[in-house]
């Protein structure tokens, strides 16, 4: 696997995507409470070829976890975006992937991937 960019952007808590050759990886780590949703986007609507691990506690009281997508000749055509979504508390993260236009190859592990991240922020008055 690659480790496509790690982000914290400022949050109490990092997430980093990794590609592999058929999929992709959100991993999620250093955050608290537990409660935590992932949830993937193939352009505008959900994914719904995904795995998402329990939270794990580890030493430091912090909590990680992983959600997995499986990537498929149809969901990763050049150009499309797909999202890795975690929303923690009050913030929301989007980790957005593309593949570029200009590959001719077939084998998604053979890209280079461009990413970029949105966070949003709630407060509650």
């Amino acid at each position: 696997m690659n480790t496509v960019r790690p982000t914290n952007a400022g949050l109490g808590f990092k997430a980093t995507l990794l590609q592999g050759t058929n999929e992709l990886v959100c991993l999620v780590f250093g955050f608290s409470p537990a409660t935590i949703n992932i949830t993937w986007y193939d352009g505008p609507k959900e994914s719904l070829d995904y795995n998402t691990s329990e939270p794990h506690r580890g030493q430091n009281g912090k909590f990680s976890i992983q959600s997995y997508l499986r990537l498929s000749q149809g969901n990763w055509l050049r150009g499309k975006v797909i999202t890795c979504r975690v929303m923690h508390v009050n913030t929301t993260l989007s980790l957005n992937i593309s593949k570029p236009g200009t590959s001719s190859s077939t084998d998604p592990s053979s890209y280079t991937l461009k990413i970029s991240c949105q966070v949003a922020t709630y407060f509650i008055h």
